[in-house]
């Protein structure tokens, strides 16, 4: 049983039609027989257009191929692949073959993957714009730290008090990885009083993995003498779970110019964190989506280069990936 449907036309009338047309457009063959195709097209405008692109190109012995929406006896509308040959180029009279396929299914999955892709889209600009307010929330308070570090430097008897109005968490520690002094912001991250951090070694306020590692990093502003910014690590909050902070540790010198202590700034961005992954999650879904599509997909640069493309379009023009990528267009 042939799957696709099979008509002899002239004049735009059909002269013979097989089984599986009259199942296609659920009309029986005397129905169909001597009739114009007009009433398979959803407009005049369709049909019309359709008979002024098809029969020049036909005239010349090409074959005519297209994707049209036509519509059935009920009033439902498919979507069918259109291939149309003349019997004699030169005398059209004598009549035109044309094979339909219905490819109805792959039309709605394709709307449906354009939906996801455009859905994705849009969650993947919504989160980038999330991020960029993060960024920018970053950059300000990083702004505002700077400031308050020139304020320290001029004046230290006023430390504590300008300390405890920054949002951000400060600290002091020593060589020995013990906690000189901190500000308000500090103690309401571990969720315990200065009393029961200033004084006591690192180890005595964090889990033995987290003080190793922050000390790891204290030891290489001590030796090296200048400060390590952007470091991001895990800390264990007042209810016990991890979050994440932004560090920066600097140097700081005393009155005779030698190496006090080390300063460190920190800033939650467990939320900025938490967005990232999101959007990598995202982004991955996508990548699979894309890859897992049963048509082929081809993503080109601005030259016509191959950047992209998924396995379907492996799998139908017998390439490997390697061999593609990288390389134009003009070139397959």
């Amino acid at each position: 049983t042939v799957n696709v449907a099979i008509s002899l036309v002239r004049d735009r009338k059909q002269v013979w039609i097989n089984r599986k047309t009259e199942e296609m457009f659920q009309y029986s063959r005397d129905e169909m027989v001597g009739q114009t195709t007009r009433k398979l097209y959803p407009s005049q405008e369709a049909y019309e257009r359709l008979g002024r692109e098809a029969y020049p190109v036909l005239s010349r012995g090409l074959t005519y191929e297209t994707v049209q929406e036509l519509k059935r006896r009920d009033g439902s509308r498919l979507w069918v692949k259109y291939n149309g040959r003349a019997i004699d180029p030169p005398d059209l009279s004598l009549g035109t073959l044309w094979i339909l396929e219905d490819i109805t299914e792959r039309k709605l999955m394709e709307e449906s993957l354009k939906r996801a892709h455009d859905e994705l889209e849009l969650r993947v600009a919504e989160r980038t714009e999330k991020l960029e307010r993060v960024n920018e929330e970053l950059r300000s308070e990083i702004a505002e730290r700077e400031r308050v570090e020139e304020a320290l430097r001029q004046k230290s008897d006023e430390l504590q008090l300008i300390l405890d109005t920054v949002p951000a968490s400060i600290w002091f520690k020593d060589r020995n990885n013990k906690f000189l002094r901190v500000n308000k912001a500090t103690c309401r991250m571990m969720g315990i009083p200065a009393a029961e951090i200033e004084g006591k070694h690192a180890s005595e306020v964090f889990p033995d993995w987290l003080a190793e590692k922050y000390y790891e990093d204290d030891l290489e502003v001590i030796h090296s003498k200048q400060p390590k910014m952007g470091i991001e690590e895990q800390y264990v909050d007042a209810g016990g779970r991890l979050r994440w902070v932004n560090t920066d540790k600097l140097p700081w010198f005393g009155e005779q110019g030698n190496l006090a202590c080390v300063l460190a700034f920190a800033v939650d961005i467990t939320e900025r964190k938490r967005a990232e992954a999101a959007l990598a999650e995202s982004e991955q879904r996508f990548k699979l989506l894309y890859e897992r599509a049963p048509l082929a997909y081809q993503s080109l640069d601005e030259k016509g280069n191959f950047i992209e493309v998924n396995q379907a379009w492996l799998d139908t023009l017998g390439y490997e990936r390697e061999e593609v990528l990288g390389r134009n267009f003009g070139d397959f």
